[in-house]
């Protein structure tokens, strides 16, 4: 009920709180490495990195393969410059859970930053064909497709898209 609350918390954007309530659920159980998990999470949203950074390596050295963890944590990473060792935990991530449509989006945000276009539109495009009602995945892979001047295929991306999110400008 801890993590539930500390949930709830977060999704009203009340950090702080959010992370105190996940430490007491740790301080009842701290070998629950979905708590751990979302510690790293709302940590992260706070900008407080190292805290995050330990927190997805606690969920990590509980729960080796813990998908969520996996994934923030080389997020996290992402965003941190730190590419290559996002890239390491992506690919353990990616092989544990081959349709999490997310883990393809951060492995696109990897490569865009590596300015490797072509692997970025292949992540971007796996993560929209694992879920195309998913608005970021067609975003991004559209956004790739034009700026890597595959201006047709953009263009046959964005108009379902577009269909789909009629409301976006």
């Amino acid at each position: 009920h801890w993590n539930l609350l500390g949930t709830t918390l977060y999704d009203q954007r009340k950090l702080d709180a959010s992370c105190e309530v996940y430490r007491q659920s740790l301080a009842i159980d701290p070998r629950n490495p979905t708590v751990w998990n979302e510690l790293g999470i709302a940590e992260q949203a706070r900008s407080h990195f190292a805290e995050a950074e330990q927190a997805f390596q606690n969920s990590l050295a509980l729960a080796a393969g813990h998908p969520g963890a996996l994934l923030n944590y080389g997020f996290l990473l992402c965003q941190q410059g730190q590419q290559d060792r996002a890239f390491q935990l992506l690919q353990h991530a990616i092989v544990r859970e081959p349709l999490a449509s997310s883990g393809w989006i951060t492995f696109g945000e990897i490569f865009e930053a590596m300015v490797q276009s072509k692997l970025a539109v292949a992540a971007y495009r796996r993560a929209w064909e694992l879920a195309p009602h998913d608005e970021q995945a067609g975003f991004r892979l559209a956004k790739m497709l034009q700026s890597s001047h595959q201006l047709t295929e953009a263009e046959s991306v964005l108009r379902p898209h577009l269909a789909r999110f009629p409301e976006q400008a």
